[in-house]
């Protein structure tokens, strides 16, 4: 994995910790962008974030941006709050699973 590519997963990674789902559920708004050469492109939030080549890759969907600030908006300051609990901004548990490997 080169440094880029860490950096890109690293931002998908916190910006599904602060309620981003992943993209990838059929709304083109969400799933896809055609960029300037009439090329299908996908946003930060898709599955396969290695792929992520342009800027605009690089850049949360807009259906990310909404997911994300409603839940910072439903949570107010309760999200920076320290939780002895594992959660993840989404309500996915994802975070037991790095628990058992550290």
């Amino acid at each position: 994995m080169t440094n880029e590519q860490l950096v890109y997963l690293t931002a998908h990674e916190i910006a599904k910790a602060f309620g981003a789902p992943e993209d990838g559920r059929g709304t083109i708004d969400c799933d896809q962008f055609i960029d300037s050469n009439g090329t299908k492109r996908h946003y930060l939030m898709w599955p396969d974030v290695m792929r992520n080549v342009t800027m605009q890759e690089k850049a949360l969907s807009p259906c990310s941006k909404q997911a994300i600030q409603a839940n910072l908006m439903r949570c107010k300051s309760s999200c920076f709050e320290i939780s002895k609990y594992p959660f993840c901004g989404n309500g996915n548990v994802y975070c037991t699973m790095l628990l058992h490997v550290v």
